[in-house]
Formats: C-alpha cells, sequence, structure tokens
C-alpha cells in the first residue's frame, strides 16, 4: 500500500513540474525562480543535487540495460 501511495506522490510531483515547466515560458520568469528556489532551499543544496544525479545515472543505467 505504501508504494502505491508513494507512486501516486510521484506522478503528483511530475505534474506539478511539468504545469511550473509550462507557467515559466519567458527567461526572466524562469531565472526568478531559480533564485527563489535557491532561496527557498536548504544549504545542503549540494548533497541534494548529488543524491539526485547519482539516482538518475542509477536510472539512466537500469533503463539502459533494459533497453539492450
Amino acid at each position: 500500500m505504501s508504494s502505491q501511495t508513494r507512486k501516486n506522490d510521484l506522478v503528483v510531483l511530475i505534474q506539478f513540474w511539468r504545469a511550473v515547466c509550462k507557467i515559466l515560458t519567458t527567461q526572466r520568469l524562469r531565472s526568478f525562480f531559480w533564485y527563489m528556489f535557491f532561496a527557498i532551499l536548504p544549504v545542503d543544496t549540494t548533497r541534494i543535487f548529488n543524491d539526485i544525479q547519482r539516482s538518475m545515472t542509477t536510472m539512466g543505467r537500469i533503463g539502459w540495460n533494459i533497453k539492450r
């Protein structure tokens, strides 16, 4: 059950990010958004981004293996 709710949360998050990206069409808005994003986030953003990058590369590797 918990995995299902987690999946639903992920879907909602992806839809939210798509909406945000659609809203941020102009460059000024986008740079402002990124400024706010980094201002709101805690100081350990580098750790978070490293985690995201690691998970992305892992997912890419898995996807590549599946494709092969």
